[in-house]
């Protein structure tokens, strides 16, 4: 199985309508071949920002395409969206600081031998930019929740990809 992942949005501006989201598309593997062939088609006559397909920038027809293309192949597509609308940067930095505290706390529990690397995970948490520690916390929720979906969607549908790999 292969997952992508993408952000969209700024992850700053903390006014209505301020929406940024994480995605993911997981592939199985017996499939991305194919997809990527079929992609590769329809690709040059997708808008681009540079050398990167830019959904933004896509019609309603190029969309259309997109999404039919992937629907025909067993893929799970999972969104997290975050709307900044919602939130102060001022609580955004104390559920940080929060974070951080609570997990400096259990710090006692992990194995010697880690203690130095977590410490320095949890002053790096500490010192991150709202914007990075919001696009961090909203991708992990999602990666979290996109292996738990993928290993039951896949187990059910395609158990043999899984003695492929042997």
């Amino acid at each position: 199985m292969h997952i992508f992942l993408d952000e969209s949005g700024t992850f700053v501006g903390h006014q209505k309508g301020s929406i940024s989201v994480v995605g993911a598309l997981v592939i199985p593997d017996g499939n991305l071949r194919r997809l990527r062939r079929r992609f590769a088609r329809i690709r040059p006559s997708l808008l681009k920002d540079g050398s990167e397909v830019k959904g933004r920038l896509l019609g309603e027809h190029d969309v259309n395409r997109v999404v039919r293309l992937v629907a025909t192949r067993e893929v799970i597509f999972e969104v997290t969206a975050l709307d900044l609308g919602l939130h102060t940067e001022a609580n955004v930095l104390a559920f940080r600081q929060k974070l951080a505290a609570e997990t400096r706390a259990k710090l006692p529990a992990f194995p010697e031998s880690l203690r130095g690397r977590v410490a320095g995970a949890i002053d790096y948490l500490a010192a991150m930019t709202p914007q990075l520690f919001l696009q961090a916390l909203i991708t992990f929720k999602l990666i979290h929740r996109v292996i738990c979906h993928a290993i039951f969607y896949f187990s059910q549908r395609r158990p043999y990809e899984a003695l492929l790999r042997r």
